[in-house]
């Protein structure tokens, strides 16, 4: 039988693409991209910004382009909590969880992680006495009218059951307990200055976007030709 050296776990914090600053990210960056492109573009005498923006349309993926910023949001997550946590987490990006519909939740990002690092998470929580832990729990899995929760709402529950068998979403939940509410925010600022120029770039069919583009530019320089009119002979 192998020995389980890693776990599965949701990013807690991350606020989703959903009515978020994160889904005005998308556009953000598809408007400068675009305005970057259609500059370059411009030099040459070539396409409009309106062309540029047409193509991206059709050849740039926005669920590419939202994994990547999600990607680039869980590694700067190890990093922010690495930090704060006094220890490496090691998150690993799995892949972006999206809702058939987004009435009750919103995405989300699985990710992996060492064992020993859950374990390590588990014993800082223990030094506290689990009262952040405790705090979570209860806020996530209180019962009210209308709401049966799947979890359990005691910390008693929770601690007896070894965390090498804790779920994704109840590691989430631990980890939760150390999250600063501050985090989603912070980590946005740095993705959209640093990553997600990137993360679009990726997101692009470029061979389809090229030929498209010179296509589009035969189409004009001909419809050019086509109207040019000349005044007088020629010298």
């Amino acid at each position: 039988m192998t020995k389980k050296t890693s776990v599965e776990t949701f990013l807690p914090a991350f606020g989703g693409f959903y009515q978020s600053h994160w889904e005005q990210l998308l556009s953000d960056t598809e408007e400068l991209y675009t305005t970057m492109h259609a500059e370059a573009e411009r030099a040459q005498g070539g396409l409009s910004r309106d062309d540029i923006a047409s193509i991206f349309s059709e050849t740039a993926s926005g669920s590419l382009l939202c994994t990547g910023l999600a990607r680039s949001f869980c590694e700067r997550f190890d990093e922010e909590m690495s930090e704060r946590l006094g220890f490496r987490l090691g998150l690993k990006f799995v892949e972006l969880e999206s809702p058939s519909e987004y009435n009750f939740t919103t995405d989300r990002i699985l990710a992996t992680m060492p064992l020993r690092s859950a374990k390590k998470l588990f014993y800082a929580s223990m030094g506290e006495r689990h009262q952040r832990l405790n705090d979570e729990i209860v806020d996530w899995f209180t019962p009210y009218p209308g709401f049966v929760p799947y979890y359990s709402d005691y910390i008693g529950d929770w601690i007896a059951k070894p965390i090498g068998k804790w779920d994704k979403n109840e590691l989430c939940v631990l980890l939760d307990a150390f999250v600063d509410t501050d985090i989603d925010e912070e980590i946005y600022h740095a993705v959209a200055e640093h990553d997600a120029c990137s993360a679009f770039e990726e997101s692009v069919d470029w061979k389809k976007f090229e030929r498209k583009a010179a296509t589009l530019r035969h189409s004009k320089t001909k419809a050019f030709l086509k109207n040019l009119e000349f005044d007088g002979e020629a010298s």
